[in-house]
């Protein structure tokens, strides 16, 4: 049987001639590829080869062989990607074509099984052995099909019958035992082959017979073709190669672009950006500056401490984390619960720190309670010794933490403490530093801070505590504070203190001060109050505690101001010592009447006796031979109603009504102290002009600043100013001198401050009595005062000044002078500075005629 003829696709040869076709393009792509990757093989060769072009400094020539590199690196990954495209390519083509021939030959052999299933019906091969030529058409013999599938003839053809035409295809006599369908009816395919099959059974062989030729309908084709294959919808795979290609192709130009710009063209400036993300700065704590007392003694200095810290919360949340990491492990380190590692921690902190720390308590279970503490950080000891601290952290280093501090310390305790003021760490600065809270800490705390230095070290991304080794380097080194020298005496201070703080008490005085200068450069000895404090623990201070009173309290001098007339009246020559004055009971002014301290009717007196019996209307006589222009002129050269300059914190002007303003009454209550007021320092350095020759001296505290080096600056003194003639100043000191004088046989012939007399040192001074105001009243209190007292040491050789002044002292013995402290500040003086003792005693004077 001849095979049926192929109905639609491509021969094999033509399917032979397309893929010769795609083979010879696929050889051409990686023919142009190959050379393309020559190409550029020779072009990198020749870069290889090539002379580098000038370069303009060192630094680019060193970027060059960089450059260059990358550049190979680029070229060989274009020519690579190409080559491994075009294998790819050619690849992908193959397997696309036989994906294709395997989808037609699965379509042949499905189109031929149908095929076979459709010529294996008996009807079929009746019909195709007539249209061969097998069997007559009008032949009633039949055929039937072997086992071995072959087609025999059997039976004798009968001749047909001229009379006899054959029936029709619907005529057909059904075989015996079939019901002949209802004439004009077509039985289904189905049925109908059904028919066929039941109407020749096999015969005795095992053929089937076939039936003859029947006239049927238009034949059916020999192949049935199945439906077309769809279009795949993924595209052309060549086109997509191909755009792939040329992608990546073009990220590896970009990527190789920005590579040479990035490691060439802009290397310096992106590390320089690199190196400030990670570069970290530190500041580098200076050195603060120590206080010292005129001979070099510490009042204040810094030492470096350590703070320990912890955080509770990350330290036991890590603890945990490691030790459920470790549960399933045989040895583990971190056995315990956290609780039971925070109580060794505690064991060792407690042991290395001992019960108590500056003040802190360190025993175990405080340090234990601090460790559980449901907190985020928590400050075990603020001031451990840094060689403890480093064996706490070196033991525990995943706990606990260090940060440097420093600790002021103030070796004399409470000495100074009005002067010097306090410093302490201030960790809430930016940055954290040590700062003058008080007193001179504050008010020179630029010159003892220094400045601070700077370090740059490189921290690990994302933590700049991390510091990376070997990458520190010094930025700035820090500049060390200035040390200030004082001219305070430090033993002078402390004794001073102390006889302040204990005659304050028994006079029953509400506070009490004393300064002592010396006479000649107006350095400030000592100053001292009775109420001072602990400048390490100043927070529990009271603010009179922490209140300089000798600067900051002004208050009405009374008769120590007597000076000014004294000074006036002698300056310009109106009075001699030894001039009688006719000094009544009282002396009215203005709308009031000015009395003495004791009731006397008109009694002469010399004019050194005035001021040593404190005459009020005996000053106010001579005041008046002075004249209120020439007086107000005086209050003015001895420096008062405006600070001193002296570089003492806190320091208050006082107050002296302008001339202008003067009422009536006012010239009668000037020259005896009352209706101005000055500070305790102010006082003293008006005697301090008449004991320096008529030359007042501002006082100062400062004497050199000293530089870390041991460089040393001196402080540049005062001018002075010239407030009376040394002779002036010499005759009003001999004059004070009979202050001190005392008469046992005739108390008409004794000074007012005869308590301060001291053996073998001739005295000048003056006490003074001022009333205070009344709130109530708005007038001046009958029982409130100021008690004060200023002297001079000695008065024939003046070295040292003393001024003292007691707040309301009352109730006692010594509430009624401060002359009693006036010579135990000055023996002790003698005997601190070896003072030479007068060479002949204070000659008596007739006070009173």
């Amino acid at each position: 049987m001849t095979a049926p003829a192929r109905v639609g696709g491509p021969s094999p040869r033509d399917r032979s001639k397309d893929k010769q076709a795609d083979g010879d393009k696929a050889r051409r792509r990686s023919a142009a590829a190959d050379r393309a990757y020559a190409r550029r093989a020779q072009r990198a060769q020749n870069l290889r080869s090539g002379s580098p072009a000038p370069q303009q400094n060192q630094k680019q020539a060193s970027k060059a062989p960089f450059v260059v590199l990358v550049m190979l690196v680029l070229v060989a990954g274009i020519a690579g990607i190409m080559y491994f495209s075009t294998q790819a390519a050619a690849d992908s083509y193959r397997l696309q074509e036989a994906r294709a021939e395997q989808e037609k030959l699965t379509l042949r052999v499905e189109q031929l099984r149908r095929e076979v299933t459709l010529l294996e019906s008996p009807t079929d091969l009746a019909r195709r052995a007539t249209e061969m030529g097998l069997v007559q058409p009008s032949n009633p013999a039949r055929l039937r099909q072997l086992p071995d599938g072959t087609i025999e003839e059997f039976g004798k053809p009968s001749a047909p019958t001229k009379s006899t035409p054959p029936p029709p295809p619907s005529t057909t006599t059904p075989p015996a035992g079939e019901q002949q369908p209802p004439a004009g009816t077509t039985p289904p395919a189905g049925e109908q082959a059904a028919g066929d099959v039941a109407a020749n059974p096999p015969d005795a062989a095992g053929g089937w017979l076939m039936p003859g030729p029947q006239q049927r309908g238009p034949r059916r084709p020999l192949s049935v073709r199945g439906p077309a294959p769809k279009a795949r919808t993924g595209g052309n795979s060549k086109v997509r190669i191909s755009v792939g290609r040329v992608l990546l192709i073009g990220a590896l130009l970009a990527a190789g672009l920005k590579l040479v710009q990035v490691q060439g063209l802009q290397a310096d400036e992106l590390s320089a950006q690199a190196r400030l993300q990670r570069t970290t700065y530190l500041n580098i704590p200076a050195e603060r500056g120590a206080i010292l007392d005129r001979n070099g003694n510490q009042l204040a200095f810094s030492v470096e401490v350590r703070a320990l810290y912890i955080l509770p919360q990350r330290a036991r949340k890590n603890w945990d984390t490691e030790r459920e990491k470790e549960k399933d492990k045989a040895t583990k380190q971190f056995p315990q619960t956290y609780d039971e590692h925070a109580r060794d921690v505690a064991k060792f902190v407690s042991a290395t720190l001992g019960p108590q720390a500056n003040g802190e308590k360190t025993d175990e279970e405080s340090i234990y309670e601090q460790l559980v503490a449901d907190i985020s950080y928590e400050v075990l000891v603020s001031e451990a010794e840094p060689t403890k601290a480093a064996a706490v952290v070196a033991k525990y280093p995943s706990e606990i933490g260090s940060e440097y501090r420093a600790k002021r310390i103030y070796p004399n305790g409470q000495v100074a403490s009005n002067i010097i003021g306090a410093a302490n760490w201030r960790q809430d600065e930016k940055p954290p530093t040590t700062q003058g809270i008080l007193g001179l800490e504050n008010a020179a705390d630029n010159v003892l801070a220094g400045r601070m230095g700077r370090r740059v070290v490189d921290t690990m991304s994302g933590n700049d505590t991390l510091v990376i080794p070997n990458t520190e380097r010094e930025l700035t080194k820090p500049q060390p504070g200035k040390s200030l020298e004082l001219t305070i005496d430090v033993d002078t201070q402390y004794a001073v203190q102390r006889m302040v703080t204990d005659y304050t008490q028994k006079s029953g005085a509400r506070s009490g001060s004393a300064v002592v200068l010396d006479s000649h450069t107006g350095e400030i000895i000592a100053m001292a109050n009775d109420q001072t404090y602990d400048p390490t623990d100043f927070g529990k201070a009271t603010d009179a505690q922490k209140r300089n009173r000798a600067v900051a309290d002004t208050f009405e001098p009374g008769s120590v101001n007597k000076i000014v007339t004294a000074a006036a009246a002698v300056e310009y020559g109106l009075f001699k010592p030894d001039d009688v004055l006719q000094v009544p009971g009282f002396l009215p002014v203005a709308d009031r009447e000015i009395r003495d301290a004791w009731n006397h009717g008109t009694v002469p007196m010399s004019f050194t006796g005035v001021f040593a019996k404190s005459s009020n209307v005996g000053t106010l006589l001579a005041a008046q031979e002075v004249g209120q222009e020439r007086y107000a002129e005086m209050l003015q050269k001895f420096g008062l109603g405006k600070r001193t300059q002296s570089g003492v914190p806190g320091e208050e002007s006082g107050t002296v009504p302008p001339l202008n303003q003067w009422s009536g009454s006012t010239f009668g209550n000037l020259p005896i102290g009352q209706g101005l007021s000055m500070n305790l320092l102010q006082m003293t350095a008006m005697y301090q002009t008449i004991a320096n020759d008529g030359l007042r001296v501002p006082p100062r505290l400062v004497r050199a600043e000293i530089a870390a080096d041991g460089s040393r600056s001196e402080k540049q003194r005062p001018e002075g100013v010239r407030v009376v003639s040394p002779e002036t100043a010499k005759t009003v000191r001999d004059m004070f001198r009979s202050v001190t004088q005392s008469n046992p046989r005739d108390a008409n012939q004794n000074g007012t401050g005869a308590k301060a007399a001291l053996p073998g040192y001739q005295i000048a001074g003056k006490t003074g009595t001022a009333q205070q105001i009344d709130p109530t009243c708005k007038c001046y209190s009958q029982v409130d005062h100021w008690i004060t007292f200023a002297g001079i040491l000695p008065a024939d050789n003046p070295r040292y000044v003393v001024g003292i002044m007691l707040d309301r002292p009352q109730g006692t013995q010594f509430s009624s002078s401060a002359a009693p402290l006036f010579h135990d500040i000055a023996a002790f003086l003698t005997q601190r500075f070896q003072v030479p003792m007068s060479n002949e005693q204070t000659p008596y004077v007739q006070l009173q005629l």
